[in-house]
Formats: structure tokens, sequence, C-alpha cells
């Protein structure tokens, strides 16, 4: 495996993390999610439950989920387009 094909992998895995995580959250928080669909729906969810969230360190880990989430998917896609461009 080369470094792009890492990073792929990497990113996969991580984009599965947090949206795994943003469901259990949901979840623990009284919201009925579905483990296998939903994403979209959920993540909108999830961003509602940040403007509710009263307490401030929470709403900053929440946040700081999202962020990780976002990164997660710019690095697939920048791994699959320096993939192409290099290969």
């Amino acid at each position: 495996m080369n470094i792009f094909e890492y990073g792929i992998s990497s990113s996969i895995a991580l984009l599965s993390f947090f949206c795994f995580y943003i469901k259990y959250i949901l979840i623990r928080n009284g919201y009925k999610v579905a483990w296998l669909w939903g994403w979209g729906k959920d993540y909108q969810r999830f961003k509602q439950l940040i403007e509710k969230e009263q307490n401030e360190r929470v709403k900053d880990k929440y946040k700081a989920i999202i962020n990780a989430l976002r990164f997660s998917g710019g690095l697939l896609v920048l791994s699959g387009v320096l993939g192409v461009i290099f290969t």
C-alpha cells in the first residue's frame, strides 16, 4: 500500500467512527436512530442538539466532533485527488 491508500483507508475509518459516534450521542440524548441509514437526518439532528445544549463544555465537544467529521471527509477527497494525480 502506498501513502494515498493509507490516507483513503484511514479517512474512511475516521468517517465511520464519527458517524457512529454521532448516532451514539443521539441515542444517549433520547433520539431514536437507525444504525444503518439516516446519516443525513442524524447529522441535522446532531447540529440541532448542539444549538440546544446549555453546557458550553459539552457544546464545544460536540462542535469538535463535527469538525473532525468534516476533516475526515476532506482527507478522503484530498487523498483520492492526490492519488489520481501522482499515480
